[in-house]
């Protein structure tokens, strides 16, 4: 998750985004068995109620695909020309 600084204020459209990274593009579009990776993550709660809570508190203004076409990897070498 990342939190909006700037712009920023009430009339921001949002004030933070969640992403998520898949690997490859199977991994993209196979379905996530959400009540089994919820137990693993939270053994204690009711992923029914949680999920209720969570639809009160928060709406899904927008989502989208990105593609990354390049990124740095720590120990990158970047060459200066």
């Amino acid at each position: 998750m990342t939190t909006l600084f700037l712009p920023s204020g009430a009339e921001a459209k949002y004030q933070a985004v969640s992403v998520d990274v898949f690997p490859n593009w199977n991994a993209v579009f196979t379905p996530l068995n959400m009540e089994e990776t919820f137990k693993k993550i939270h053994p204690d709660k009711d992923i029914q109620q949680t999920f209720s809570e969570i639809g009160k508190a928060r709406t899904l203004a927008r989502r989208e695909l990105y593609v990354v076409q390049e990124r740095l990897t720590p120990g990158t070498k970047i060459s200066q020309r």
